[in-house]
């Protein structure tokens, strides 16, 4: 079961109905329980658990799949958009496309996902250590993401947007913000940064 955090709204938010706080958020798995972006970008395509459909389908799907596109890890297969797996031999059909999103969905991943490391410059590798409320997003989005234990910039980046939409009512439109923010600040989500590789605000 899902773990849930209530958060701490001031009063003048819960007067005019700012923020919604009938409701708990869901707490994100920690990187510890899923393992890191790296990790599980780099899996084998043939460990997505595709309980859904038949072994025989499954097994010629990843026979195909691995020998002849050249689609060997869970990174090569998320770079694909869900219309482009449709035209590829054993995915045609709702079926076997809808059984991998769940199973992405599951590992905080998802399709047509922009994958890459990023060079940054030192000013971007500071905003790493900026508060979520130094971002100055809107105050749904900024609690949300303090609910779901999310504290500072490098928290953030980190993360992949099919995780952050798993965050309760922070929908689609506040993955936007937060893309467009990080934009601004020279970062993106879905981000291969270490703490150690980061410079710290103060310096």
């Amino acid at each position: 079961m899902a773990r849930t955090y209530w958060i701490d709204v001031p009063e003048h938010l819960r007067r005019y109905g700012s923020v919604d706080t009938a409701k708990p958020v869901k707490a994100l798995p920690k990187l510890s329980q899923v393992g890191d972006l790296e990790e599980r970008l780099s899996r084998p395509v043939s460990s997505l658990k595709l309980y859904g459909l038949p072994l025989n389908t499954v097994n010629r799907l990843m026979n195909y799949l691995t020998g002849n596109i050249s689609i060997r890890t869970i990174g090569d297969l998320v770079r694909f958009r869900e219309q482009d797996l449709g035209t590829i031999k054993y995915m045609r059909g709702d079926r076997t496309i809808r059984e991998i999103k769940k199973e992405l969905k599951r590992m905080g991943l998802g399709l047509g996902m922009n994958i890459g490391k990023k060079e940054l410059d030192p000013v971007a590798m500071k905003n790493l250590w900026l508060s979520i409320e130094d971002l100055e997003l809107s105050t749904r989005t900024t609690y949300c993401l303090r609910g779901a234990r999310i504290w500072i910039v490098l928290d953030l980046v980190k993360r992949t947007g099919p995780e952050l939409l798993g965050i309760g009512r922070l929908g689609k439109k506040g993955v936007k913000e937060i893309e467009g923010r990080l934009d601004e600040l020279g970062l993106s989500l879905c981000m291969n940064v270490k703490a150690e590789d980061a410079v710290p605000a103060r310096l």
